[in-house]
């Protein structure tokens, strides 16, 4: 039997039957489509061979060279943009539609060139059984040559791919998988040569004998290397614009892709993570004291989930969830992990759990103080009654042993009298402080220049004496004026430099810094001292009212949470973000008067 029909035959087996079982699967995408075709294009072209075998008749001839033609001109640009697809290359991106183009446009002018090669004859000089056997010397026309010189570019193009993914794919499976790919791609080429050139003396195409070859290493990268279960790593586009990190580990646990979003949020470089273990690199956030990673060894189970949330040194809040990739069939082919920044998250939660707290004792708050300070009138009446009344006592000239006695006593009646009056008039301004902490915002806003305000607050503070601490006023670029009450905000401004001041009160240098810039559509005033800082476990209370960790006499507990409340009715906010170990950092942003 002809060897050249046994191999054909066995080459079309190979590919119908590799195009039925990729085209039969229910998770289809782009590279299995294209792929399909690939077999498809293949099953045509050795369909023209077989019919060439086996029907010498002219009419045979000449349908078996067209099957021969289509399938080539259609098997060329198809393999290269598998291999482009393979090599995840920017050929097949969204804004390169030319070179796909310039692959495809080709196959279409040879294709008309074909179909009106009977007119022309630049194609093919002449449809028979003899010159086909005689070579490309006897039928080849000149159009035929740049068909050739163009089928074989594209077909060493799409190795090149193959042999790049080589190279940059840190997985052996998958460098494997790649050079079993570009090798069997090699091999048609090779046979191809062998009768176009006339190397050996053949009579008929050897470019099945390559086929079949090829056919067979596809075979092996299918379903020993698993081709078509590669982790689905073609959607680079669309994970490139992620804002969440996303990175994808191998079977053995090897970084094999990333975004720009994982690059940004580790802090590290592309190179610093490819071909690396996945564990490692989520290790990288790991703060001190924080929980570890389960790590993606090979005795965890097949469907273990991760999830933590991780603080960062650097005061960052991420959080790291993930779990197993799977094949079609239910086997485990990977990992992934996301990767999500949460701190802006977390610090609107705070402000927002503030604000409920400052909601819910509003309204008892604001009882509290109008029922007490109806009482405090009379008391402080009644004190000053009683001063009078001792005074006058006292300046009458005593008369019997009685009368001396009781002119000593009263003595001390004024002193008495001065001292409540001093407990009221503190009980005083504490409700004055939670009616201003529970009203709404105030009338009469206009155009405020933070900066002045600082000056006003400073004065007011007294914090320009030479026993003071430093103080330290920083202002970044032109800034922008905000729109509120200038006598509020200079109180805010004021309750943060003396709750910096009194945190100074043990520093041997101490010194407040405050800066002012904009960001954005935000003015920021930002008050920091190097003082013993606040501590992790009191950071959810500072602003609550009545919440210090002073002395009773030295403060009420209210100034920061009337700082608070102030931002708040200025549309603005005030934030905590005090550094480990480097003092406490109070942020005022307020919206700029053009943004406001």
């Amino acid at each position: 039997m002809n060897p050249y029909l046994i191999a054909a035959t066995l080459s079309w087996l190979a590919a119908f039957a590799m195009g039925v079982y990729v085209g039969l699967r229910r998770d289809k995408q782009g590279f299995h489509w294209l792929l399909c075709g690939l077999c498809l294009s293949l099953v045509i072209w050795l369909s023209g061979s077989i019919v060439r075998q086996t029907d010498p008749t002219p009419d045979g001839v000449r349908l078996g060279v067209h099957l021969v033609y289509i399938g080539v001109l259609t098997t060329t640009p198809l393999w290269l943009l598998l291999a482009a697809n393979h090599a995840r290359s920017q050929l097949l991106s969204g804004g390169a539609r030319v070179p796909v183009l310039i692959a495809v446009f080709p196959s279409a002018l040879y294709l008309l060139a074909l179909l009106t090669n009977d007119g022309h004859r630049l194609l093919i000089r002449e449809f028979s059984a003899t010159a086909l056997e005689q070579g490309p010397a006897a039928f080849a026309g000149p159009i035929f040559w740049l068909f050739t010189a163009w089928a074989f570019g594209c077909s060493l193009l799409g190795v090149g791919y193959f042999l790049a993914s080589v190279r940059n794919v840190p997985a052996p499976a998958e460098r494997r998988r790649s050079a079993l790919l570009a090798l069997g791609a090699l091999l048609p080429l090779a046979a191809s040569c062998v009768y176009l050139f006339q190397i050996l003396p053949a009579r008929y195409d050897t470019t099945p004998f390559g086929l079949t070859a090829s056919l067979a290493l596809f075979y092996v990268a299918l379903f020993h290397y698993r081709l078509l279960e590669s982790l689905p790593l073609a959607r680079e586009d669309v994970l490139r614009h992620l804002e969440d990190g996303v990175l994808v580990a191998g079977a053995d646990g090897l970084v094999v892709a990333q975004n720009p979003a994982a690059l940004r949020i580790l802090g590290v470089e592309r190179a610093a993570l490819r071909g690396h273990p996945l564990a490692d690199a989520l290790a990288k956030l790991r703060a001190t004291g924080a929980r570890a990673l389960p790590r993606s060894e090979p005795e965890s189970p097949p469907d273990a989930r991760m999830g933590v949330e991780f603080e960062t040194a650097d005061g960052r809040c991420i959080e790291v969830s993930g779990g197993v990739l799977h094949d079609s069939g239910g086997d485990p082919i990977g990992r992934f992990a996301m990767l999500r920044d949460r701190t802006e998250e977390r610090r609107y939660e705070r402000r927002m759990r503030q604000i409920q707290k400052l909601e819910t004792v509003g309204a008892l708050a604001a009882d509290i103080a109008r029922e007490v300070n109806d009482p405090l009138a009379f008391v402080r009446s009644n004190l000053g009654e009683i001063d009078r009344i001792g005074s006058c006592v006292v300046s009458q000239s005593p008369g019997d042993e009685h009368d001396v006695w009781l002119a000593h006593e009263l003595r001390d009646l004024h002193g008495l009298a001065e001292e409540a009056r001093a407990g009221v008039d503190r009980i005083a301004r504490l409700v004055e402080d939670m009616r201003m902490l529970f009203r709404g915002a105030a009338s009469g806003v206009e155009a405020v220049d933070l900066a002045a305000v600082v000056d006003d607050a400073l004065r007011a503070a007294d914090l320009e004496r030479l026993d003071g601490p430093n103080v330290v006023v920083s202002e970044e670029g032109r800034l922008a004026p905000v729109r509120g009450t200038p006598e509020r905000l200079v109180q805010a401004v004021g309750a943060l430099l003396a709750n910096a001041r009194q945190a100074l009160a043990d520093a041997s240098d101490p010194v407040i810094r405050i800066a002012l810039r904009r960001d954005e559509e935000w003015i920021e005033l930002e008050v920091s001292d190097n003082g013993p800082g606040v501590p992790e476990h009191l950071r959810e209370r500072v602003f609550d009212p009545f919440f210090t960790t002073k002395s009773p006499d030295q403060g009420t507990g209210l100034g920061l949470s009337l700082a608070f409340d102030i931002a708040r009715d200025h549309g603005g906010s005030l934030e905590e973000r005090s550094t480990r170990g480097r003092g406490a950092t109070f942020v005022l942003r307020l919206p700029a008067l053009e943004e406001a």
